[in-house]
């Protein structure tokens, strides 16, 4: 691709800081949001919230994981926010479930 720029007559301008920049950063949120459902487990063990509140807040959180993935995301296209905001949902959504799980194992007597 650099001589391809060469022969359009543009000179590449090669930044070591900005790709830097992304191929550190990008994975960083990623493995930060793939722990959301362990945090919300961890918060129901504590007693912070249920899964009734986790449910109740579902149209709030989905509204912030879609903000967040417009913030957390290098490009300004609506594409990459996607990537982003749709395995956050889904793992808010396994999140509730791993609670419930735990709810319904914690009044059977097999968990504690």
């Amino acid at each position: 691709l650099l001589e391809f720029n060469v022969w359009l007559g543009i000179e590449p301008t090669l930044r070591l800081a900005d790709w830097m920049s992304f191929a550190t950063i990008l994975p960083l949120v990623f493995g930060v949001c793939f722990q959301t459902p362990l945090i919300m487990l961890f918060l129901a063990l504590i007693g912070i919230f249920t899964v009734d509140d986790y449910r109740a807040k579902r149209k709030m959180a989905i509204l912030i994981i879609v903000i967040a993935g417009a913030v957390l995301t290098p490009g300004q296209d609506p594409f990459s926010q996607c990537l982003l905001a749709a395995p956050m949902i889904l793992l808010y959504e396994l999140g509730i479930f791993l609670v419930g799980r735990n709810k319904s194992l914690a009044h059977a007597g097999v968990a504690h």
